[in-house]
Formats: C-alpha cells, structure tokens, sequence
C-alpha cells in the first residue's frame, strides 16, 4: 500500500515538473533604476515651464498659511485669512469670530522667520 501512494504521488510530481506553458517564452523586462522611472523624457521636459525660485515673500505666506491650518484651535478660521506679504512686512485681512483668534493668528505672522512687520486687518465677526 505504501509503494502504491508513493508511485502515486511521483506520478503527480513528474506531471507538475512536465506541464509546460503554452504562451511563447519572452525577453526578460530591463531593470529601470527610480531616477529612469520618474525622470521625464526630453519632450515633456521641453513642454514643462521653468520652475520659479521661491521668493522670500512666498515663503513667508506659505509658513504663515500652513501653520494657520495646521493650528487646531484656529482650523475654522484660517481658510478666510488672507496673509499678503510685500517684503518683511505681512499684512492680515479676513474675518474671524474672536479676539483670541485674531491675537493668536497675529502671534503666529509675528513669529515667523523673516518678518518684521505685521498689519492686522482682521474683522470680528461672531
């Protein structure tokens, strides 16, 4: 009985190793490294505008912005707040619904980097 499973089971290994895949067998794909992958061929960079430096004003308003959004406290608030920066000097304008709002978006305009003058604009509005 145990020669009988055996054969058996040869018989079904041997028939496994046999099959063969009827598709065509095919090249093996070339190996692109993460640079080739994401770089863009010659006509989309030609079709790409040039990149902008950002200025030192942009950089101001985007750390402003982002961390008016990221301030849980003032999640409300911060999408009606226009950060306007021409130079150092940040100018606040939209609305918000306290004083602890409007003090807390000023704090933060005034602490950050590169500013050396706020306008606050802001309008109370409950």
């Amino acid at each position: 009985m145990n020669t009988r499973i055996l054969s058996s089971c040869a018989l079904i290994l041997v028939g496994v190793g046999c099959h063969s895949d009827p598709r065509p067998p095919q090249s093996p794909s070339p190996v692109l490294t993460s640079a080739e992958i994401t770089a863009p061929t010659p006509a989309v960079r030609a079709a790409q505008p040039a990149k902008a430096e950002a200025t030192p004003e942009l950089l101001i308003t985007n750390t402003i912005q982002r961390r008016l959004a990221n301030d849980w406290a003032l999640a409300s608030s911060a999408p009606t707040v226009a950060v306007i920066t021409e130079g150092r000097k940040v100018t606040l304008e939209g609305f918000v619904r306290t004083d602890f709002e409007r003090a807390s978006i000023e704090m933060i305009a005034w602490q950050t980097p590169g500013v050396q003058d706020v306008e606050d604009r802001l309008e109370l509005r409950k």
